[in-house]
């Protein structure tokens, strides 16, 4: 039994790969037996490169960042009788970032995970494998969504 992947499944593998494995276009292509041009194409469209960048500074630093930026606005705040909207947009934004970096990172963690657990069932079972790997990235998708 062969099972197909539509193209949608063989893009999140592949990003997978790149962003967590941190794989060469060369390697991705090889393993998800697509075109470098299509993978290039997927890392272009989805900005890869860009959440590839921002996972190599560790989650404690970006939240550090983050809640230092968050401190300097309450700071501020504290300081005046009333915020100014910019503020209350600062203080909104900040908190979202935080949010979107805890649960990317436990996202990549989880992918990560994911991943390994993958490679090592695929040494077992490729066959499981696959159907594993479709229903861990309906999985991930849901997380996403939460």
């Amino acid at each position: 039994m062969d099972l197909r992947f539509d193209e949608s499944h063989v893009e999140g593998i592949a990003r997978v790969l790149y962003l967590q494995c941190e794989m060469s276009v060369r390697e991705v292509s090889q393993r998800v037996r697509q075109p470098e041009g299509t993978i290039e194409n997927w890392i272009r469209s989805g900005e890869w490169d860009m959440f590839r960048e921002s996972l190599s500074i560790s989650k404690k630093k970006q939240l550090k960042y983050l809640y230092k930026a968050l401190n300097s606005v309450t700071s501020r705040l504290n300081a005046t009788e009333e915020p100014t909207p910019k503020d209350v947009e600062l203080m909104m934004k900040y908190s979202a970032m935080i949010k979107n970096v805890d649960t990317e990172h436990d996202l990549s963690g989880l992918i990560h995970l994911g991943e390994a657990f993958l490679t090592w069932l695929y040494k077992k079972d490729e066959q499981l494998s696959k159907t594993v790997t479709i229903e861990m990235e309906a999985y991930i998708k849901e997380q996403k969504e939460l």
